[in-house]
């Protein structure tokens, strides 16, 4: 698996779709206009939470302080944090030596993950969540672009403008 291709694909996929929520107001990433998905801030605070915690784990560094923070922060602050995470994903990716993981969950429950499984969960939380985003922003009118891998591999080209 090429994990460094993956983040660049996750990142661009992540920012193509923030670009669109960084034009919100503050009020609509507090709205519901879509029941059971929850606000755009909500998954935004988890989006953040995840990347942080998931790095945190396979780093085997404590993550708690910056995930308490994520919880007061705005929603263009949770933008910038996930940017944030995108740079630290990348330069743990270049860095990482290890090429499996073990993730305490507690009660005795450790799971050993690879770095390739670690990284196709990554993506693919991503990806869900994103999902939601756009579902929420389709839902307030407003127009979103494709974002699946493909359409990052024509982005590559320079006639992603489709």
């Amino acid at each position: 698996m090429d994990n460094p291709l993956l983040l660049k694909y996750m990142i661009w996929a992540d920012r193509t779709i923030f670009g669109l929520c960084e034009e919100l107001s503050e009020v609509s990433f507090r709205l519901e206009p879509v029941s059971g998905i929850g606000t755009l801030e909500s998954i935004l605070k988890h989006m953040a939470e995840e990347l942080v915690a998931w790095l945190g784990d396979l780093k085997k560094i404590s993550w708690k302080a910056d995930y308490e923070s994520i919880q007061t922060m705005t929603p263009l602050e949770l933008i910038s944090m996930i940017k944030r995470m995108h740079t630290e994903w990348k330069e743990f990716l270049s860095s990482s030596t290890s090429s499996l993981f073990e993730i305490d969950e507690g009660d005795g429950l450790v799971v050993s993950l690879t770095l390739d499984e670690a990284m196709f969960n990554l993506v693919n939380h991503s990806s869900y969540h994103r999902g939601q985003i756009v579902k929420l922003l389709r839902s307030m009118n407003i127009g979103v672009p494709i974002t699946d891998f493909y359409w990052y591999k024509i982005s590559l080209s320079g006639k992603g403008d489709r």
